[in-house]
């Protein structure tokens, strides 16, 4: 009797829901839920201007989005990964990251004035001009 890789590893996210392109991308944003998903390089350039939220995301990882200019409002990140992603200019009015780890990502300008950051790790990634004014950082 052989177990599952799931079972072995239950870290592991080998059992995604895939995202490709930015249209998905955007149904899923206006949902609310994103869960056990992976987004792949997306591009949500066009969508700068629009404001999201409130969201939900749950084992979300993120390779080669770009999110820039990007508003969500109420964001609750829980295992939240990126690499390689844009988040210049994106703007959370009010969120909870937990277990975030962003690494080799720009994020230049961001707005996240009441963001509560537990246990996250930017990993070569700059917050270069970012506003977290009145976050809570533990």
């Amino acid at each position: 009797m052989q177990r599952s890789d799931a079972a072995v590893y239950p870290g592991r996210m080998s059992d995604l829901h895939q995202i490709a392109n930015a249209r998905d991308f955007i149904e899923q944003l206006k949902s609310g839920q994103m869960q056990r998903v992976e987004v792949g390089a997306c591009d949500l350039g066009q969508h700068g201007g629009e404001e999201f939220g409130p969201a939900r995301w749950g084992h979300v990882r993120m390779t080669g989005t770009k999110l820039v200019g990007l508003t969500i409002r109420q964001l609750q990140a829980d295992r939240w990964m990126a690499r390689g992603v844009l988040l210049n200019g994106t703007r959370f009015t009010k969120a909870e990251l937990r277990g975030v780890n962003i690494s080799n990502s720009q994020a230049m300008a961001v707005q996240w004035p009441h963001a509560v950051i537990q246990r996250c790790r930017f990993v070569e990634t700059p917050l270069t001009n970012a506003n977290l004014s009145r976050a809570l950082i533990t």
